[in-house]
């Protein structure tokens, strides 16, 4: 759980998503799954990639601590955006 004040890093945002998905399903994410995600949030240049670590880094420093449902509401409604402004623009 990331709680307030602590700083913000790829595997610290990783590790709290993890934490809200065993609150949700109740088992924790394997190993591999954490190493993806990080690798993600820290090697992904293309413009979808940015603006998909930028959501999670905005959702996850608005909702540290116990507020999972909160967390991952910020996360689908911000993705569901992003999409849709990323399907908008011209090419």
């Amino acid at each position: 759980m990331l709680k307030e004040g602590a700083p913000l890093s790829c595997t610290s945002i990783c590790l709290h998503l993890g934490y809200c998905q065993k609150q949700h399903t109740m088992h924790a994410p394997s190993l591999r799954r954490h190493k993806l995600c990080v690798h993600k949030c820290k090697g992904d240049k293309s413009a979808t990639g940015k603006a998909k670590t930028e959501i999670l880094r905005t959702c996850v420093d608005k909702n540290r601590g116990n507020n999972c449902n909160a967390l991952m509401k910020c996360m689908r409604e911000s993705l569901l955006r992003t999409q849709k402004s990323f399907k908008a623009a011209p090419k």
